[in-house]
């Protein structure tokens, strides 16, 4: 019995690991699509970001603090098909 429970838990993180990659790949190509809501839940949950006030003696304009078309070339263009 304890070698059917194994291949039963085993079966079942493969399974629950595929759906969540795909689940977070569909998030991803629907927050790439403009969706704000989605944009703003994965740059909390991937990238640690966080509501709350800027201290206005923080506040820069980006150009201040990036050349924009440096970043964009950096960046390569989203392609339609892919977000699709």
């Amino acid at each position: 019995m304890g070698e059917e429970n194994s291949e039963f838990r085993n079966a079942f993180k493969k399974g629950f690991t595929k759906l969540t990659i795909a689940l977070r790949r569909q998030q991803i190509r629907v927050a790439m699509k403009g969706n704000v809501p989605m944009l703003i839940w994965l740059g909390k949950q991937l990238l640690g970001q966080r509501d709350g006030e800027m201290k206005s003696d923080t506040l820069m304009e980006w150009e201040d603090l990036f050349d924009v078309d440096e970043l964009n070339s950096c960046v390569p263009e989203c392609d339609e098909t892919e977000a699709a």
